[in-house]
């Protein structure tokens, strides 16, 4: 996995896995990836008490290709394999960043930002999802909408947003942003300028993590199933260990709005 402490998404992950864990009576192992190259997780995979493995979060191809050629029994968790030689569990992101886009519309905003961290191949999923809904109807959608930051702390979407809109010297009506701590940070940004959330502009964020309901305003949001992934991932780990499953699957869990406070309704035209 990579270092939860400071991916809080991965964190609730593998809350649900220790659960199931010791539901289940198996020893579940944690092995943080670090900078210094695929050799310690081959030794450690060698080892005949290991029984399969769980990669967390884990896009980087030459890490895929190490477990793959291993040939043990692997999930991926929260990724995919683009290759589908190893089954996965996560999320449905397109479908609920399309949701959550889907959901501004219905509320009268025609004019949609969209406030990601790019990289990962499941952020540029819910990217994607944006692009569907505003496609769907009929809505632009492109790239000068998107404001991109280098990391998922909300000081710096705060700074993105703040900066976008001097730059740009225009409004728009909402912001969906791909997850909560960007959107907490987005509201930081709109209140600096001396917009009102929601009164101005609307924000939406995504995973639902504890403090979005804490915000002011209280964040609306994207529910995603964390632990219950976890719980599937190694149970599907578990029948891929005992021969139960034999072809890689890729198992995507749908997800729920949930609503706050943080949009307003618009009159649509």
């Amino acid at each position: 996995m990579l270092d939860y402490h400071r991916y809080q998404f991965s964190w609730y992950v593998l809350q649900g896995l220790k659960e199931r864990a010791k539901v289940l009576g198996l020893d579940l192992v944690t092995h943080p990836l670090s900078d210094k190259g695929t050799q310690a997780l081959t030794d450690l995979l060698n080892q005949e008490d290991i029984g399969g493995m769980l990669a967390l979060t884990v896009d980087d191809p030459a890490i895929l290709d190490v477990v793959v050629n291993l040939k043990k029994p692997a999930v991926l968790v929260n990724s995919e394999d683009p290759l589908m030689r190893l089954s996965s569990v996560m999320p449905c992101n397109r479908s609920a960043t399309r949701m959550a886009a889907d959901y501004l519309v219905s509320h009268g905003h025609r004019d949609i930002l969209f406030l990601i961290h790019p990289g990962r191949r499941t952020i540029e999923q819910r990217h994607e999802g944006w692009q569907e809904s505003m496609r769907y109807f009929q809505l632009p959608c492109s790239e000068q909408q998107v404001i991109s930051v280098t990391d998922w702390l909300p000081e710096l979407a705060e700074q993105a947003v703040v900066a976008w809109f001097r730059e740009k010297k225009r409004t728009c009506t909402a912001i969906l942003c791909a997850n909560d701590s960007l959107a907490l940070g987005a509201i930081n940004g709109l209140q600096r300028l001396g917009l009102d959330v929601p009164g101005d502009i609307s924000v939406v964020g995504m995973n639902d993590l504890p403090q979005a309901e804490f915000a002011s305003p209280p964040l609306t949001t994207v529910h995603l199933p964390v632990q219950e992934i976890g719980v599937i991932a190694l149970e599907l780990l578990q029948d891929i260990i005992v021969g139960n499953v034999t072809i890689p699957r890729r198992i995507e869990l749908a997800c729920a709005m949930v609503e706050r406070q943080s949009v307003a309704a618009l009159n649509a035209s």
